[in-house]
This record gives structure tokens, C-alpha cells and sequence, in this order.
């Protein structure tokens, strides 16, 4: 894909249904991989970037460290930019046919000190990852800092309780959308009502979710209450026990309290049961076997208690950003608010709960601003039109043969054709490429059923 990326940018190809109208000859077309769109994972792996999960210098645009970037963006420090031509030039001796090879050792401290890996995009002359893979809103606002914020932070972290989510329930029965809206669920945040598409945390972001948050802690707010935050995950726990915040694996059976527990063992002796006084022994040891089963020791939790107002105005600043991030037309002083906004949600959950609870997606969504500022308003390179094409395409009826392997079965067969056709246009003219080349055109027309061979649009060439 790479060397045909080179080619029709170095190249070109001659298109014989567009003429020059002066020359009346075929033009020539040559073709530029403008930008690469895609989600974190993806992003990372293509353009040549470190994992998300990396330790040492982490962010593809500046040089910030994995374990300094929170402490440093509290402090108001502003990490340096990371110099396009380096990241090329580091990137390029990772290379496997790079000369000199690099050993493992030291591909991996241009990772930890350049955060630069093997990427095949930057044979295409010009190509800068830096400039040219920029972060997808949808991803990384959508589907990353709006979906962790309601899942893991409000509903999983317990800050959203059974009742708490059937007065959000009640709000969202209660909603009206204007037409082409997504509607959201209202079961959401209960295991029957699933998860939104990208466009519904979108507008829960932007629109639902300060009145729902609102809504469910009304006269909590009133009062300034404080809620407890709960979570399971491993490196909050080692956190929180290092803290001393979180609680220790206690046996079911003994979460009461230490004293009352003695007191128990103390004042009353278990009486044996005998299997043979029982009317049925093996009903009886099953149970027993059960009942045993039933102590296992709970998991450890982080646990922290934090000020509803103030993740009320988390809901707010991300609110802003989102809407902002969407829209259509952004000035400088729009751009500011953007990432003052974003700054202040990471923040917050930085302070409120802990530095380990802001992943990797949160330091991302701090480059935005200065990639619309580059590539213009987010909706001109975003994935959206890509989703809800896939979306259409499973609404077709014919699409839903063999689970929706229309749709691959052509995008398939097109690169294919496009792929020949593309080989024997640079091999030399011989008698066997040039039956080969009326057979494909003869094919290509009997298939397009009697439509003009030229103007037939290909489906699955996004």
C-alpha cells in the first residue's frame, strides 16, 4: 500500500475519463496521503508513535514524561513541541532495512527518549506523523473522556446510585430531540440499556449530562454533600493502599466489625450438625459446600470521598469543550476557552480522585487545540462520515447476507481491481498484459449491467 502511495504521488496516473479541455489528452492525477484518521490504538501503531501505556516519553507531540505530565500541567508548566524532522529521522533508523539496523535495545530508548517507532508512512516523501495523523475528536472526546467520565467515573465509581439513575431515567423519558438528534436511552447507566454510538455521547456530552447529574444529586448540591468514589482497578488500589485510602480484602462473612465479630466467637459455640440426624445428607453438604463458597474475600477498593459541586462542574467544563470541539466554525478566542476547558475537567479529576485516574486520552485531548488550529474545525477530519456510512450499509437489506459481508465482499473486489490494473499499467506492454487488460475492462462492463463503463461510481473507495 505503501509503494502504491509512493508511486501515484511520485508518478501519478492517467485518467482517461477526465480530458484536458485545451489538449483534449488524459490528465494525470497524482494523489497525496493528506492525513491519517483513525482511533488511538490505530493512530499509534501506523504513524509510528509509542503505546499508550508506554513508559518514558509517551505524547507524540511534545516531551512530556508518562509520569510527569500530570504534576506538570497542575504546576501550569508547558512541555516543549516535538521536532517533526527528529521524529522522521529517528523513526526511519527503526526501520528494518535501515542501515545501520538498530538492535531491540536501542529501538526501545527511541521509544522511551523519542517516542519514535517503526512506521512504513514515512517512506511516502513528505510524510510527517506529527502533522499529518492529528487526534479524532470523535475517539478521543466521544468515545474517550465522555464515555470514562459517565461509565467509569459516575455509574461504576458509585457517585451515581440506583436512585440517582432512575431520576436520569425519568429526565431522559421526559426529552425531546429535535429531528436528526441521536436519542439517547433512557436506561442508560443500567445493564439493559447498552452503550450510545459515538454520535449519542456526543450529544449526552454537550447537552444531557449536566441536567442529568443536576438532576439526580438536587439536594445534595443544595447542602455541598461529599460522596464516596469507589474503584477496583489494580494501579488506584496499590495507590490507595500506599495512602492509605483504600480498604483490605476482608472475608465476606466478617464485614462487620472487628469487636462484635470477637464478641460472637467469644459468647457462642457453632453446634455441630450430624449428616446422619439429616434428613437428606448430600442436599446438606451441597449446601455446606455452597455456604463456603459464598466467603470468598472481597476485592480491595480505592476509595475516596469527593465534592459532588465540583464534579458537577466537570460535567460543565467537558460539556463546553464538546461543544466547541463540534463546531463548525472556531475563532482564537473559542480555541482558548476549548483548552482552558479541557484543562479544567483533567484537572479536576486529577485533584478530586487521584493523578492514576487520568489515562492517556486525557493528555491527548490537550493537543487538540492546537490541531484545529493547524488542519482547521475538527468535523473537516474526523471519523463520523466513515460510521455512519458503515451505519447505512447495515441498514441495506442486501447487506445483511452471511452478517454484513456484502459491504467487505465489494471493497475487496474494487482494491483488487485497482490493485491489477495498477501492476499492469507499469508493466511493459507484451500481448499477455494487454489481453490481460481487455479482459478486465470486458469484465468490468458486463457487470456494471449495461451502465456507461466510465461513469459507474466504485462502491468502497473511501
Amino acid at each position: 500500500m505503501v509503494a502504491e502511495l509512493c508511486r501515484l504521488q511520485e508518478e501519478g496516473l492517467h485518467v482517461p475519463e477526465l480530458l484536458n479541455h485545451d489538449t483534449g489528452h488524459p490528465i494525470k492525477v497524482r494523489i497525496r496521503l493528506e492525513r491519517l484518521l483513525a482511533d488511538t490504538d490505530a493512530r499509534t501503531i501506523t504513524a509510528g508513535f509509542p503505546s499508550h501505556s508506554s513508559k518514558g516519553q509517551f505524547c507524540p507531540w511534545c516531551t512530556i514524561d508518562y509520569d510527569e505530565w500530570v504534576g506538570a500541567m497542575l504546576e501550569g508548566e508547558e512541555a516543549p513541541s516535538r521536532d517533526a524532522d527528529r521524529h522522521r529521522r529517528k523513526s526511519l533508523s527503526a526501520l528494518p532495512e535501515a542501515v545501520p539496523r538498530l538492535r531491540p535495545s536501542e529501538i526501545e530508548s527511541l521509544r522511551r527518549e523519542e517516542a519514535a517507532c517503526l512506521s512504513a508512512l514515512y517512506k511516502i516523501p513528505g510524510w510527517s506523523s506529527l502533522h499529518n495523523a492529528p487526534v479524532d475528536v470523535m475517539h478521543n472526546l466521544d468515545l474517550g473522556l465522555c464515555k470514562h467520565f459517565w461509565v467509569q467515573t459516575l455509574v461504576d465509581g458509585k457517585l451515581l446510585d440506583r436512585a440517582g439513575l432512575h431520576v436520569c431515567k425519568e429526565v431522559l423519558q421526559a426529552t425531546t430531540y429535535p429531528i436528526g438528534v441521536t436519542r439517547i436511552s433512557p436506561d442508560l447507566g443500567h445493564t439493559s440499556g447498552g452503550t450510545p454510538t459515538a454520535a449519542g455521547w456526543s450529544v449526552l456530552s454537550q447537552y444531557i449530562m449536566p441536567v442529568l447529574i443536576a438532576s439526580a444529586w438536587t439536594g445534595l448540591l443544595l447542602t455541598s454533600a461529599h460522596k464516596t468514589f469507589h474503584t477496583a482497578k489494580v494501579r488506584m488500589v496499590k495507590q490507595g493502599l500506599a495512602d492509605g485510602v483504600a480498604t483490605e480484602p476482608t472475608p465476606a462473612s466478617t464485614s462487620v466489625a472487628s469487636t462484635s465479630a470477637t464478641v460472637t466467637r467469644s459468647t457462642s459455640t457453632p453446634t455441630p450438625v450430624s449428616t446422619a440426624a439429616s434428613p437428606n445428607p448430600e442436599r446438606a453438604r451441597k449446601r455446606k459446600q455452597k455456604d463456603k463458597g459464598k466467603e470468598k474475600e472481597k476485592e480491595p477498593e480505592f476509595i475516596k470521598s469527593v465534592s459532588l459541586v465540583v464534579m458537577l462542574e466537570a460535567a460543565l467544563v467537558l460539556a463546553s469543550a464538546c461543544r466547541i470541539a463540534h463546531s463548525r466554525v472556531i475563532d482564537e478566542p473559542q480555541m482558548e476557552v476549548l483548552q482552558t476547558s479541557l484543562k479544567t475537567f483533567v484537572t479536576i479529576n486529577a485533584t478530586e480522585i487521584g493523578p492514576l485516574w487520568v489515562p492517556y486520552n486525557f493528555h491527548i485531548a490537550l493537543h487538540i487545540a492546537d490541531q484545529v488550529r493547524r488542519h482547521g474545525p475538527a468535523w473537516t477530519y474526523w471519523s463520523y462520515p466513515q460510521e455512519r456510512s458503515y451505519g447505512l450499509m447495515k441498514r441495506i437489506k442486501t447487506n445483511r447476507r452471511r452478517g454484513g459481508e456484502l459491504e467487505h465482499t465489494m471493497q475487496t473486489r474494487s482494491e483488487d481491481k485497482h490493485r491489477i490494473m495498477a501492476l499492469l499499467e507499469s508493466t511493459p506492454i507484451t500481448p499477455l498484459s494487454r489481453v490481460l487488460r481487455e479482459s478486465i475492462l470486458t469484465g468490468t462492463d458486463t457487470d456494471r449491467l449495461g451502465q456507461h463503463p466510465h461513469r459507474s461510481p466504485e462502491v468502497g473507495m473511501g
